[in-house]
């Protein structure tokens, strides 16, 4: 089956959906639209995802576990996942299959201001996905469509 310019384009904007910043390790990339403000982000881990150069290697076929610790600064009824990659200069939103942070993701809202959560997810890079090195910014709202928290990575997919 021949993969088709859409079907690639649409694969690549796939790949941005859980990627993160990896323990400290991939430089942070600041969240211009939306930085965080609600939440003091403690740790950003993808299990398996590590390069002492900056970037967060991705490695087609692969599944990967991410991780978001953070504490909120304030109760939170409701969180919201989105998700935007930074192609040729452009902030891109792309829809995601979980933006339900509280459903599936590790955590039960309401949240508690000054309480510890990590947040959780998969990553699952195709086989077939184009070698490329994006920038992904990860955003999650409140119920007051306010940002929680806003973080960034460099990644390259092999």
């Amino acid at each position: 089956m021949a993969v088709t310019n859409i079907q690639r384009s649409f694969i690549c904007v796939l790949l941005f959906i859980f990627v993160i910043e990896v323990e400290n390790k991939a430089p942070s990339i600041p969240c211009p639209s939306t930085p965080s403000k609600h939440a003091k982000v403690i740790k950003v881990s993808i299990t398996g995802c590590a390069d002492p150069t900056g970037k967060c290697i991705l490695k087609r076929g692969q599944v990967y576990q991410l991780n978001v610790t953070f504490i909120p600064d304030e109760m939170v009824a409701n969180l919201t996942a989105s998700v935007h990659a930074i192609i040729a200069g452009q902030e891109i939103p792309y829809p995601i299959k979980k933006t339900d942070g509280c459903k599936g993701c590790g955590l039960t809202c309401p949240l508690k201001s000054g309480a510890t959560y990590t947040y959780s997810d998969e990553l699952s890079i195709p086989k077939f996905a184009p070698a490329m090195i994006v920038q992904v910014l990860w955003a999650v709202e409140d119920q007051n469509k306010i940002v929680v928290w806003c973080v960034g990575i460099e990644a390259e997919v092999e």
